[in-house]
């Protein structure tokens, strides 16, 4: 029982720490057309793996929140009208599929394998949760009139191989380090 108290202690440190690191990946970007290309997914992916549906999402909430409050820790800034941002749909999906994929990530068992299809799920929610909302946001808000093809190159095509490198070290890291037991 004392060890279970112990567990949750850590992961209630370790979650503003990815927080974070989830807030530094933003600003770790190679700037792209309409949407930069960053190191956040790196970390959402790892909060998940390392604390788990529960304490991975608190700490992508914790990131969501002091951004939407006014600290410019996303990726253009911060503030509540950021909502309004066509990125602003991959944040929300960094908070679903931690949480729905965290659910999957504590029933495998531990492998690069493992990790690496359990994070390219994870990608996917957060494409199609960020594809969807950058269409809605850019063609019933902004009136900009983006096409469902235009939005999936620039949201998806041009970041897929960078993408699949994260998924692959985000695996490396999970299998070499996940014996730490967080």
């Amino acid at each position: 029982m004392n060890n279970i108290k112990e567990n949750k202690l850590i992961k209630i440190i370790i979650s503003p720490i990815f927080t974070i690191l989830i807030a530094i990946g933003a600003f770790i970007k190679i700037p792209l057309p309409y949407v930069p290309f960053s190191l956040q997914f790196l970390f959402v992916n790892l909060s998940g793996i390392f604390l788990g549906y529960t304490f991975g999402s608190y700490s992508i909430l914790l990131y969501i929140i002091l951004g939407l409050i006014g600290f410019p820790i996303f990726s253009k800034g911060g503030g509540i009208g950021y909502i309004l941002q066509p990125t602003f749909g991959y944040i929300i999906g960094f908070l679903i599929s931690t949480f729905l994929i965290g659910k999957i990530t504590i029933k495998i068992k531990s492998s690069f394998i493992n990790y690496f299809i359990i994070s390219l799920l994870k990608l996917c929610i957060i494409y199609f949760i960020g594809v969807l909302y950058y269409y809605l946001i850019s063609n019933f808000y902004l009136i900009t009139t983006k096409g469902i093809i235009w939005i999936i190159l620039y949201g998806i095509v041009i970041f897929i191989p960078g993408d699949i490198i994260i998924c692959f070290v985000s695996s490396f890291i999970a299998v070499k380090y996940k014996n730490f037991k967080l």
